[in-house]
Protein backbone atom coordinates (compact mmCIF):
# COMPACT_ATOMS: atom_id res chain seq x y z
CA UNK A 1 0.00 0.00 0.00
CA UNK A 2 1.36 3.16 -1.24
CA UNK A 3 0.52 6.68 1.31
CA UNK A 4 2.84 9.50 1.98
CA UNK A 5 1.94 13.25 3.64
CA UNK A 6 0.35 14.81 0.86
CA UNK A 7 -1.14 11.94 -0.96
CA UNK A 8 -5.06 11.51 -0.74
CA UNK A 9 -5.59 7.63 -1.11
CA UNK A 10 -8.97 6.89 -3.13
CA UNK A 11 -10.44 3.68 -2.94
CA UNK A 12 -12.76 2.46 -5.94
CA UNK A 13 -14.97 -0.02 -4.96
CA UNK A 14 -17.23 -2.07 -7.35
CA UNK A 15 -20.85 -2.86 -6.18
CA UNK A 16 -21.63 -6.35 -4.95
CA UNK A 17 -23.04 -8.92 -7.32
CA UNK A 18 -26.39 -7.51 -8.98
CA UNK A 19 -29.99 -9.64 -9.87
CA UNK A 20 -28.47 -8.27 -13.56
CA UNK A 21 -25.08 -10.07 -12.27
CA UNK A 22 -26.93 -13.09 -11.83
CA UNK A 23 -29.32 -13.10 -14.25
CA UNK A 24 -26.06 -13.03 -16.70
CA UNK A 25 -24.52 -16.14 -15.04
CA UNK A 26 -26.99 -17.87 -15.51
CA UNK A 27 -28.10 -17.32 -19.21
CA UNK A 28 -24.40 -18.06 -20.14
CA UNK A 29 -25.01 -21.02 -18.93
CA UNK A 30 -28.16 -21.44 -21.15
CA UNK A 31 -27.01 -20.13 -24.10
CA UNK A 32 -23.19 -20.58 -24.51
CA UNK A 33 -22.97 -18.83 -28.67
CA UNK A 34 -22.42 -15.25 -26.95
CA UNK A 35 -24.13 -13.10 -29.36
CA UNK A 36 -27.18 -15.40 -28.27
CA UNK A 37 -26.79 -14.91 -24.98
CA UNK A 38 -26.10 -10.63 -25.56
CA UNK A 39 -29.21 -11.05 -27.01
CA UNK A 40 -31.75 -12.85 -24.32
CA UNK A 41 -29.30 -10.40 -21.35
CA UNK A 42 -30.18 -7.37 -22.83
CA UNK A 43 -33.81 -8.05 -23.71
CA UNK A 44 -34.19 -9.26 -19.74
CA UNK A 45 -31.88 -7.24 -17.29
CA UNK A 46 -33.20 -4.27 -15.80
CA UNK A 47 -32.02 -1.15 -15.56
CA UNK A 48 -31.63 0.14 -12.22
CA UNK A 49 -31.09 -4.18 -10.39
CA UNK A 50 -31.22 -3.90 -6.62
CA UNK A 51 -28.62 -6.45 -5.12
CA UNK A 52 -28.68 -10.54 -5.82
CA UNK A 53 -28.57 -12.31 -1.75
CA UNK A 54 -25.45 -13.37 -3.08
CA UNK A 55 -24.59 -9.38 -3.02
CA UNK A 56 -25.66 -8.83 0.04
CA UNK A 57 -23.81 -11.42 1.44
CA UNK A 58 -20.91 -9.80 -0.56
CA UNK A 59 -21.39 -6.41 0.76
CA UNK A 60 -21.54 -7.96 4.24
CA UNK A 61 -18.52 -9.59 3.87
CA UNK A 62 -16.62 -6.57 2.82
CA UNK A 63 -18.36 -4.03 5.25
CA UNK A 64 -17.16 -6.91 8.15
CA UNK A 65 -13.41 -7.01 6.30
CA UNK A 66 -13.35 -3.11 6.42
CA UNK A 67 -14.13 -2.70 10.55
CA UNK A 68 -11.03 -4.99 10.83
CA UNK A 69 -8.87 -2.52 8.85
CA UNK A 70 -7.36 1.04 10.63
CA UNK A 71 -7.85 4.10 8.47
CA UNK A 72 -6.94 6.86 9.95
CA UNK A 73 -8.54 10.68 9.86
CA UNK A 74 -11.73 11.67 8.05
CA UNK A 75 -13.39 9.27 5.79
CA UNK A 76 -15.73 10.25 2.99
CA UNK A 77 -18.51 7.50 1.15
CA UNK A 78 -19.60 7.99 -2.52
CA UNK A 79 -22.15 5.90 -4.22
CA UNK A 80 -24.10 6.35 -7.82
CA UNK A 81 -27.86 7.18 -7.76
CA UNK A 82 -27.92 3.03 -9.62
CA UNK A 83 -29.62 1.09 -6.86
CA UNK A 84 -26.68 -1.33 -6.65
CA UNK A 85 -23.95 1.27 -5.96
CA UNK A 86 -26.84 2.38 -3.06
CA UNK A 87 -27.48 -0.93 -1.44
CA UNK A 88 -23.26 -1.88 -1.12
CA UNK A 89 -22.97 1.50 0.18
CA UNK A 90 -25.76 1.06 2.67
CA UNK A 91 -23.15 -1.59 3.45
CA UNK A 92 -19.81 0.25 3.46
CA UNK A 93 -21.25 3.06 5.62
CA UNK A 94 -21.82 0.93 8.71
CA UNK A 95 -18.68 -0.34 8.38
CA UNK A 96 -16.64 3.50 7.80
CA UNK A 97 -19.24 5.46 10.32
CA UNK A 98 -19.58 7.74 7.80
CA UNK A 99 -23.22 8.37 5.80
CA UNK A 100 -22.58 8.06 1.67
CA UNK A 101 -22.92 11.00 -0.56
CA UNK A 102 -24.16 10.68 -4.01
CA UNK A 103 -22.05 11.34 -6.88
CA UNK A 104 -24.14 11.51 -9.62
CA UNK A 105 -21.25 11.20 -12.30
CA UNK A 106 -19.76 7.98 -11.10
CA UNK A 107 -22.62 5.44 -12.67
CA UNK A 108 -21.90 2.27 -14.74
CA UNK A 109 -21.64 3.03 -18.49
CA UNK A 110 -24.58 3.46 -20.99
CA UNK A 111 -26.53 5.10 -17.86
CA UNK A 112 -30.40 3.93 -17.30
CA UNK A 113 -31.55 1.90 -20.27
CA UNK A 114 -33.69 -1.09 -21.39
CA UNK A 115 -33.11 -2.57 -24.68
CA UNK A 116 -36.93 -3.89 -24.95
CA UNK A 117 -38.81 -0.75 -24.18
CA UNK A 118 -36.44 1.94 -25.86
CA UNK A 119 -37.36 5.03 -23.73
CA UNK A 120 -35.65 7.05 -21.35
CA UNK A 121 -35.87 5.47 -17.69
CA UNK A 122 -35.45 8.42 -15.84
CA UNK A 123 -34.03 7.05 -12.52
CA UNK A 124 -34.12 7.72 -9.00
CA UNK A 125 -35.25 11.52 -8.24
CA UNK A 126 -33.48 13.19 -5.22
CA UNK A 127 -36.56 12.34 -2.33
CA UNK A 128 -35.73 8.44 -3.56
CA UNK A 129 -32.65 8.69 -2.84
CA UNK A 130 -32.49 10.85 0.44
CA UNK A 131 -35.07 8.37 1.63
CA UNK A 132 -32.32 5.38 0.93
CA UNK A 133 -30.04 7.20 3.61
CA UNK A 134 -27.22 9.23 1.19
CA UNK A 135 -26.53 12.78 0.95
CA UNK A 136 -27.25 15.04 -1.52
CA UNK A 137 -24.28 17.10 -2.74
CA UNK A 138 -24.16 18.76 -6.08
CA UNK A 139 -20.86 20.14 -5.22
CA UNK A 140 -18.98 17.17 -6.62
CA UNK A 141 -20.83 16.64 -9.93
CA UNK A 142 -18.72 17.62 -13.01
CA UNK A 143 -22.10 17.99 -14.92
CA UNK A 144 -21.48 15.66 -17.59
CA UNK A 145 -25.53 14.70 -17.90
CA UNK A 146 -26.50 12.71 -15.22
CA UNK A 147 -28.10 15.93 -12.69
CA UNK A 148 -29.33 15.74 -9.49
CA UNK A 149 -33.09 16.49 -10.06
CA UNK A 150 -36.50 16.22 -8.47
CA UNK A 151 -37.27 13.89 -11.68
CA UNK A 152 -35.26 11.38 -11.49
CA UNK A 153 -30.86 11.43 -12.06
CA UNK A 154 -31.01 10.26 -16.10
CA UNK A 155 -33.10 11.73 -18.50
CA UNK A 156 -30.57 11.13 -22.13
CA UNK A 157 -30.78 7.63 -24.41
CA UNK A 158 -28.00 5.21 -23.62
CA UNK A 159 -24.72 6.79 -23.22
CA UNK A 160 -21.82 6.20 -25.76
CA UNK A 161 -18.60 5.10 -25.27
CA UNK A 162 -17.12 8.45 -26.08
CA UNK A 163 -19.55 10.09 -23.64
CA UNK A 164 -18.66 7.39 -20.92
CA UNK A 165 -14.48 8.05 -21.52
CA UNK A 166 -15.09 11.84 -21.30
CA UNK A 167 -17.13 11.55 -18.13
CA UNK A 168 -14.29 9.45 -16.79
CA UNK A 169 -11.80 12.01 -17.48
CA UNK A 170 -13.86 14.38 -15.83
CA UNK A 171 -14.54 12.38 -12.56
CA UNK A 172 -10.43 12.43 -12.47
CA UNK A 173 -9.77 16.13 -12.86
CA UNK A 174 -12.36 16.73 -10.05
CA UNK A 175 -10.31 13.83 -7.49
CA UNK A 176 -7.40 15.49 -8.36
CA UNK A 177 -9.21 19.12 -7.35
CA UNK A 178 -9.84 17.03 -4.25
CA UNK A 179 -6.82 16.07 -3.42
CA UNK A 180 -5.89 20.12 -3.54
CA UNK A 181 -8.83 20.85 -1.38
CA UNK A 182 -7.93 18.06 1.03
CA UNK A 183 -3.88 18.76 1.09
CA UNK A 184 -2.54 18.69 4.56
CA UNK A 185 -5.86 16.94 6.61
CA UNK A 186 -5.81 12.91 6.27
CA UNK A 187 -8.58 12.00 4.18
CA UNK A 188 -9.50 8.93 2.38
CA UNK A 189 -12.27 8.71 -0.37
CA UNK A 190 -14.31 5.52 -0.86
CA UNK A 191 -16.58 5.66 -4.34
CA UNK A 192 -18.76 2.96 -4.56
CA UNK A 193 -19.14 2.27 -8.75
CA UNK A 194 -19.40 0.13 -11.61
CA UNK A 195 -17.00 -2.60 -13.42
CA UNK A 196 -16.56 -0.84 -16.60
CA UNK A 197 -16.64 3.11 -15.45
CA UNK A 198 -14.14 2.07 -13.00
CA UNK A 199 -11.89 0.42 -15.98
CA UNK A 200 -12.09 3.88 -17.33
CA UNK A 201 -11.45 5.92 -14.64
CA UNK A 202 -8.09 3.44 -14.04
CA UNK A 203 -7.20 3.49 -17.48
CA UNK A 204 -7.34 7.38 -17.17
CA UNK A 205 -5.34 7.81 -13.85
CA UNK A 206 -2.72 5.22 -15.42
CA UNK A 207 -2.88 7.22 -18.74
CA UNK A 208 -3.41 4.22 -21.12
CA UNK A 209 -3.66 4.56 -24.54
CA UNK A 210 -7.00 5.78 -25.79
CA UNK A 211 -7.01 3.75 -28.76
CA UNK A 212 -6.62 0.22 -27.00
CA UNK A 213 -10.02 -1.61 -27.14
CA UNK A 214 -11.33 -3.33 -23.70
CA UNK A 215 -9.96 -7.01 -25.44
CA UNK A 216 -6.37 -5.59 -25.56
CA UNK A 217 -6.48 -3.95 -22.19
CA UNK A 218 -9.87 -4.28 -19.46
CA UNK A 219 -8.97 -3.75 -15.69
CA UNK A 220 -11.13 -6.21 -14.07
CA UNK A 221 -12.88 -5.88 -11.17
CA UNK A 222 -14.54 -8.33 -8.96
CA UNK A 223 -18.34 -7.88 -7.55
CA UNK A 224 -16.87 -5.93 -4.58
CA UNK A 225 -13.30 -5.34 -5.54
CA UNK A 226 -11.12 -2.84 -4.18
CA UNK A 227 -8.70 -1.06 -5.52
CA UNK A 228 -6.50 1.80 -3.96
CA UNK A 229 -5.02 4.78 -6.10
CA UNK A 230 -3.40 7.45 -4.57
CA UNK A 231 -3.05 10.59 -5.44
CA UNK A 232 -1.82 14.27 -4.95
CA UNK A 233 -2.16 17.92 -6.09
CA UNK A 234 1.66 17.65 -7.98
CA UNK A 235 -0.27 15.03 -10.14
CA UNK A 236 1.23 11.80 -9.27
CA UNK A 237 -0.54 8.52 -9.21
CA UNK A 238 0.49 5.35 -7.33
CA UNK A 239 -1.54 2.23 -7.57
CA UNK A 240 -1.52 0.93 -4.57
CA UNK A 241 -3.27 -2.49 -5.02
CA UNK A 242 -6.11 -3.81 -7.56
CA UNK A 243 -9.56 -6.17 -7.16
CA UNK A 244 -8.54 -6.56 -3.84
CA UNK A 245 -11.44 -8.78 -2.41
CA UNK A 246 -12.69 -10.60 0.78
CA UNK A 247 -16.46 -11.98 -0.23
CA UNK A 248 -14.70 -15.28 -1.83
CA UNK A 249 -13.46 -16.20 1.26
CA UNK A 250 -16.74 -16.33 3.29
CA UNK A 251 -19.34 -17.37 0.71
CA UNK A 252 -20.79 -20.72 2.14
CA UNK A 253 -19.42 -24.45 1.08
CA UNK A 254 -20.67 -25.02 -2.25
CA UNK A 255 -21.93 -21.46 -3.06
CA UNK A 256 -20.91 -20.12 -6.54
CA UNK A 257 -18.35 -17.40 -6.24
CA UNK A 258 -18.32 -17.37 -10.42
CA UNK A 259 -17.61 -13.20 -11.11
CA UNK A 260 -19.04 -11.14 -13.86
CA UNK A 261 -18.39 -8.34 -16.30
CA UNK A 262 -22.01 -7.05 -16.56
CA UNK A 263 -23.26 -3.90 -15.02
Amino acid sequence: MFEYEGDLPVYLIRHAQSENNELEHQLRQQYPDLDVFWKHYEQARSHDPALSQKGIRQAESLADHLKSVKIDGEKILFCSALHRSIHTAQHVSKALGVKPTLWVDIFEEGGMYQEKQKEIMGGKSNAEIEALGVNIDPSFTVGVKAKCSDKGWWNYPKETDEEAYERALAVVKRLFELSKEYAGKKVSLFLVSHGDFMNSLLRVFLKCERKLTRKELYLYHDNCGVTQVVINPSGEVKLGFLNRHVHAFTEPAGADTTSHTSP
